[in-house]
């Protein structure tokens, strides 16, 4: 969704041909290309971010977000 409302290129015309192509810049304020890590409160169980933790360790409210469905 965010790439969607906001993707990391843009277009831009070719002086020469006055052709749109694609820019060699990301755009600002875009994630860009690259995937993020996540923030470790948003990291589902099992993810390589979570590796340090103890094997059976239960995270509690101050260490994973828990959202309701509505």
């Amino acid at each position: 969704l965010m790439t969607a409302l906001h993707p990391p290129t843009h277009a831009v015309r070719d002086e020469e041909t006055g052709v749109l192509r694609q820019s060699e810049t990301k755009t600002p304020g875009s994630l860009g290309k690259d995937p993020v890590d996540c923030a470790p409160c948003e990291a589902p169980d099992g993810h390589p971010l979570l590796a340090d933790l103890p094997r059976f360790h239960v995270r509690g409210p101050a260490e994973k977000l828990f959202e309701e469905a509505y």
